[in-house]
């Protein structure tokens, strides 16, 4: 069986002709997803199809591979246009340089439409050229980067990234999914030279209005005084549903039914956050934003103990039990549950299909202590007090007939320095959201793949036949955001 790849440099670059042969190959045969993504097992004759070398590349190890060009070759009754003899220059990709059958497929195709090749000096194994990333520079001569050191090749592409790249707002500015992955790419480079980076990947949230926080619905909504109560109350709701122990469970659970949490969607796949910066269709009118999450070093890694205090930071009884049993400890328990200086992500391990596709991970927000008088957080030292001690400590030491803080925690906001330290955004203009929804479409993420769910499949496939009439009428593309 044949698996058609679509490629994202493809659906940027030629996004007419990309749909094109994406809906003539959807009558032929599966479309996967993007190549880094499509995790599918494949069966013993299965051949991938695919228009893009670096495609080839990434599935060559699991999959027979075969080119578009290789395919309608072999056809028999395939009607191909007639030139009638005119005359094409054919310059040959560099990666083609072992695949000689792409070479012949080419000129084949070529011939049966009645085109004359003119074959450039450095074609088929001679090829230095590849189109997206070949550099005329007066250091440099007419060579593909690929073919210098490391630190050159280092050097043009950052180069290259800077063109995007807004000194004053400290970030960075895009118009198509080729130079999104390419800043991404950069990014993941400079990453892997930082010592303090113990993680290699990176997570990244999409909104689609730029100027929103990053901030989790229980703090949005100010709801951080009953997330315990929201807890129980959802918990007794439906006890078959929660025969977990580890309150991340639950309240992941909580996340994905829509109630406030202190987690923040993120993912570990860009496309699909870029996908969320500009699908909102009542945020057509902003420009979007991707986050990317640049995590140092976390404190919990290793120390899933901790986790569940962070959750029962406001229960005192927990408290003394868990010191009881880790004593000696109580400064270690403060620094974890109220003032950590790293970030916390983490993939649940109740995961739904949609969580699946979503490739979800979520940024958990710590907790500190406010003094409500001074709108301020108190430190570790006044908050083991409290905790312990409570308002028998306050009327000793100040005469307070009742405590002036907030027994119950509240979520713990980013300052702007460890925003800058931990955070990169990818700004995606409001004029180019429809075109690079489009272009993701073409690639496999959308909306209907997004959320499987039968009531977002129903909504896509809707929309698609309503606004696609709308659109030959009066050319409204206002539901393109919901491709």
């Amino acid at each position: 069986m044949y698996i058609y790849y679509p490629s994202c440099n493809f659906a940027t670059m030629h996004l007419q002709t990309a749909k094109k042969v994406r809906d003539y190959f959807e009558k032929q045969m599966p479309i996967a997803r993007c190549c880094k993504i499509d995790k599918r097992e494949f069966e013993k004759g299965d051949i991938g199809l695919y228009v893009c070398q670096a495609c080839r590349k990434q599935i060559e190890n699991q999959v027979k591979t075969m080119s578009v060009w290789e395919y309608f070759d072999q056809l028999d009754n395939f009607d191909f246009p007639d030139y009638h003899g005119q005359k094409m220059y054919l310059q040959d990709c560099f990666r083609d340089r072992n695949h000689p059958e792409v070479h012949q497929a080419v000129r084949s195709l070529l011939k049966k439409m009645h085109i004359e090749v003119i074959e450039m000096k450095n074609n088929k194994d001679n090829s230095i050229f590849c189109g997206t990333l070949h550099y005329e520079s007066k250091e440099l001569d007419d060579t593909h980067l690929s073919h210098y050191p490391k630190d050159v090749q280092e050097k043009y592409m950052q180069e290259y990234v800077q063109q995007f790249y807004n000194k004053k707002n400290n970030n960075f500015e895009i118009d198509n999914i080729y130079d999104y992955l390419k800043i991404i790419d950069i990014l993941q480079n400079e990453k892997e030279k930082d010592r303090n980076a113990v993680f290699k990947e990176f997570y990244y949230r999409g909104v689609s209005n730029s100027e929103w926080e990053l901030l989790p619905s229980l703090a949005v909504n100010d709801l951080e005084f009953y997330e315990p109560v929201m807890i129980e109350e959802f918990k007794k709701a439906y006890p078959s549903e929660f025969d977990v122990k580890d309150d991340f469970e639950i309240i992941a659970k909580m996340q994905h039914y829509g109630l406030p949490t202190r987690l923040l969607d993120f993912t570990s796949n860009p496309l699909v956050s870029l996908y969320f910066s500009c699908s909102d269709i009542q945020q057509k009118e902003k420009d979007g934003k991707v986050i990317v999450a640049l995590p140092r070093k976390n404190l919990y890694d290793g120390l899933d103990e901790y986790r569940d205090l962070i959750y029962k930071a406001h229960d005192q009884s927990f408290l003394l039990s868990w010191l009881e049993k880790n004593p000696g400890n109580l400064y270690t328990y403060l620094g974890m549950v109220y003032v950590p200086n790293s970030l916390f992500f983490k993939t649940p391990s109740y995961i739904t299909e949609r969580e699946k596709r979503q490739s979800s991970v979520f940024m958990l927000f710590a907790n500190s202590i406010v003094d409500v008088e001074k709108d301020t957080c108190i430190s570790d030292e006044e908050a083991a007090y409290l905790i312990l001690e409570g308002e028998e400590y306050y009327k000793k030491h100040y005469g307070s007939e009742k405590s002036i803080f907030k027994l119950h925690p509240t979520l713990k906001r980013l300052s702007k320095q460890q925003y800058q330290m931990n955070f990169t955004e990818v700004i995606i203009p409001k004029k180019v959201k429809k075109d690079i929804l489009r272009q993701l479409s073409n690639i496999g993420i959308s909306k209907s793949y997004l959320f499987p769910e039968m009531e977002y499949t129903a909504e896509y496939i809707k929309n698609k036949y309503i606004f696609g009439t709308q659109r030959l009428i009066n050319g409204n593309f206002d539901a393109d955001y919901e491709l």
